[in-house]
């Protein structure tokens, strides 16, 4: 493979009316125009503040490192792993050396991709991954190690591993039934958390990444993975009176669990009722929805104190909503659709998936809340990314295993059907605040790929700092691009 470089300098265009840098213009030459494999696995080096691009072509992986300013320091170019390693399940970083997963699609075994930039060369090691019997539950990125968890097959007991480089750090193991004795149902440990074995690993949780403007298609999951404050974090929504929440500490692996109760009714017993929860940072957000009430509450996660409660009844106007319910196609923050009012708000609500999601934007605490009323399976993200050459929702989770979760929530946008209106609060009190909403990043970059006329490819999103980088090939040109939004 043949590659030739040509960096610009930082440049401003203008496009639809907001900002966008250039940060990276390089010409790179592509083993084939069109692949089901081909992909790019952005990396940020915490420690460093380096920017690694890992292109993965049909048999190759192309390496493009840059530092914290986007400046170019090298590039290398190695084998990719072949046989049945198709995978991209995470990464790892340790002595200056880079460490990809892949793995199999039952998640028994993992080969390492250990590519050393300073030396220039690269290395591969197979390691087993679990005994017989045991059930991959999920894996998740962060402090620069791979953090992966699994759970005895139709038992209580569960394992966490933890790798860092090609060995295995520490693998410490935890009874579930001990930690909840007394306090959940012990069914809870075996059907919620994982379903019937599958042939090929699928989760049940999803995994959010704190500070993303996430869309109502992930976060009116029941089932939810965070990795903030230097924990793991697991909560479960499927009890509509409360939420279930175990906490893993990472400097020490000790389990905690709390249980924290949702808002009571005053209505009809027997009416239909939907709950959902979402963390950010040190709070608990949940909303508890029927065809008569809703109920927002904030919660400390640490003590459970209840810190702001809002409700609307029947035909009550929503005094802390800051736009109309909206009921769109998709679940942005701005997008257009159809008004409704709080009956059909309510409604509608009681009997679909809801959820909620919160977003820091300047100085203010955005909540969207509502639900999902229609889901096309896919379809809007052929719609938006399609035609424009983008590797679709489905192909992409195939490839890359949702290793990158913000490309993961930018991406889980189908065009659902969703019924949403937003608030904005003040991040100190929890009071809200009038104003209007602003755009988020994602909202952006969806304009300017809606707008874009040349044919994109090779398409990643990473957070960097306080802003998002968007990184996409330009098929006629040859090139590809890193462009800043915030």
């Amino acid at each position: 493979m043949k590659t030739s470089l040509s960096f610009f300098g930082l440049m401003l265009i203008f496009l639809t009316g907001f900002t966008q840098e250039i940060l990276v213009e390089q010409s790179i030459y592509l083993e084939s125009h069109s692949s089901n494999r081909r992909g790019v696995y952005p990396l940020v080096d915490n420690a460093s503040g380096d920017v690694a691009l890992f292109l993965l072509d049909n048999d190759s992986i192309r390496v493009q490192q840059y530092d914290k300013d986007f400046s170019f320091n090298k590039a290398y170019h190695c084998e990719r792993p072949q046989g049945k390693f198709k995978h991209l399940t995470g990464h790892s970083i340790s002595n200056n050396q880079y460490h990809l997963y892949f793995s199999n699609k039952k998640r028994k075994e993992f080969l390492i991709k250990t590519i050393d930039m300073k030396r220039k060369e690269s290395s591969e090691k197979r390691i087993p991954l679990m005994v017989s019997k045991e059930q991959y539950l999920e894996s998740v990125c962060c402090n620069n190690k791979l953090y992966v968890l699994s759970k005895k097959i139709m038992s209580s007991m569960y394992k966490l591993r933890v790798f860092k480089g090609t060995e295995l750090e520490i693998g410490v193991e935890y009874d579930l039934n001990k930690v909840l004795a007394n306090r959940v149902p012990q069914d809870v440990v075996v059907d919620d958390i994982y379903g019937t074995p599958m042939v090929k690993a699928i989760s049940n949780f999803v995994k959010i990444e704190n500070g993303d403007p996430n869309p109502l298609d992930l976060t009116s999951r029941e089932n939810k993975l965070y990795c903030v404050n230097n924990q793991l974090i697991l909560s479960f929504d499927d009890n509509t009176d409360k939420t279930l929440v175990f906490k893993i500490d990472l400097s020490n692996y000790a389990l905690s669990t709390n249980t924290y109760e949702q808002a009571n009714f005053t209505g009809k017993k027997n009416q239909k009722v939907r709950s959902n929860s979402y963390i950010y940072n040190n709070s608990l957000y949940q909303l508890k929805v029927s065809r008569s009430e809703l109920c927002f509450l904030i919660r400390d996660l640490n003590s459970g104190r209840l810190l702001k409660e809002y409700r609307v009844h029947g035909e009550e106007k929503i005094s802390f909503s800051n736009t109309p319910p909206m009921l769109k196609a998709g679940s942005f923050f701005h997008m257009g659709g159809k008004e409704q009012n709080t009956i059909q708000l309510l409604r509608k609500l009681a009997v679909n998936k809801v959820g909620i999601s919160t977003y820091p934007r300047n100085g203010q605490m955005q909540v969207m809340i509502g639900g999902i009323i229609e889901e096309n399976s896919g379809v809007g993200v052929r719609m938006l990314f399609g035609t424009l050459g983008i590797l679709t929702y489905a192909a992409w989770t195939e490839l890359n295993d949702v290793s990158n979760i913000t490309m993961t929530s930018f991406l889980s946008y189908q065009n659902n059907k969703a019924l949403v209106f937003t608030s904005l609060f003040d991040p100190e009190n929890l009071q809200h605040i009038a104003g209007e909403p602003s755009t988020n990043p994602y909202d952006k970059m969806k304009e300017f790929i809606s707008n874009k006329e040349s044919p994109m490819s090779i398409f990643t999103l990473f957070k960097f700092n306080d802003y998002y980088v968007l990184g996409y090939y330009l098929n006629e040109s040859g090139k590809y691009f890193l462009r800043k939004f915030e």
